[in-house]
């Protein structure tokens, strides 16, 4: 079972206190970390991750950590997991304001159960991501401009 959480909490996270009276029953040892210059120590020290969408998504992948998506409901946030999910390189629950909390629950117990999947999964989004994309889109505005 998990031992240990770690949520990580961004700037414009306004719901901390009702976070952590949620989690003063959980039968695991926790901690609530905001403000992190980066997230890549916390993904180095973590088996899984959840992650609301976003850059995340992008940064889960390079990693390699198993994930399920909780997407919000802006840009494009749905269509980036469920094309994750499609090539093996997270789960995702859909819509995060439309699923369930049994329906998240039922994603991370498929990481914390599935060996296997995990590598799988972590394999999969190293092959999508390769994190040079910023170095990729300079190239080509430079190619555009000279």
């Amino acid at each position: 079972g998990i031992q240990n959480v770690e949520v990580v909490a961004g700037a414009s996270f306004v719901h901390r206190t009702q976070l952590e009276l949620a989690l003063r029953s959980a039968k695991f040892e926790w901690k609530v970390l905001d403000f992190l210059p980066t997230l890549l120590p916390a993904y180095m020290r973590n088996d899984i991750c959840l992650v609301a969408g976003g850059l995340a998504m992008y940064e889960v992948c390079r990693v390699g950590i198993p994930s399920v998506a909780i997407p919000q409901s802006i840009d494009h946030q749905n269509e980036l997991s469920t094309r994750l999910q499609k090539e093996g390189a997270m789960l995702t629950v859909g819509w995060g304001d439309e699923a369930t909390v049994h329906e998240i629950a039922d994603q991370v117990r498929l990481l914390i159960t599935d060996t296997l999947r995990c590598r799988k999964m972590s394999d999969a989004g190293k092959m999508l991501v390769d994190g040079r994309g910023a170095q990729r889109i300079a190239g080509i505005l430079q190619d555009l401009t000279a």
